[in-house]
């Protein structure tokens, strides 16, 4: 997997990853929801991978978004 990812990506997943909700995670950024949710698109689209499995009740971390918060 090629990181080619800037600094606010890596922030957005890590953050999603620690609070385990794209809500919780954007308010601990101080950013809107859907500012983080484009930002995550954006990440996933240029690794070419699924970094979080999203319900409408949680958001867990794929094997693959594990590498990258590692």
């Amino acid at each position: 997997m090629n990181l080619n990812l800037g600094m606010t990506h890596l922030r957005c997943i890590v953050a999603i990853a620690d609070h385990e909700s794209f809500t919780a995670a954007a308010s601990a950024l101080g950013m809107v929801q859907s500012s983080l949710s484009r930002s995550v698109a954006e990440a996933e689209r240029r690794l070419d991978v699924t970094l979080f499995e999203r319900t409408t009740r949680r958001v867990v971390v794929t094997p693959d978004g594990v590498a990258v918060t590692q």
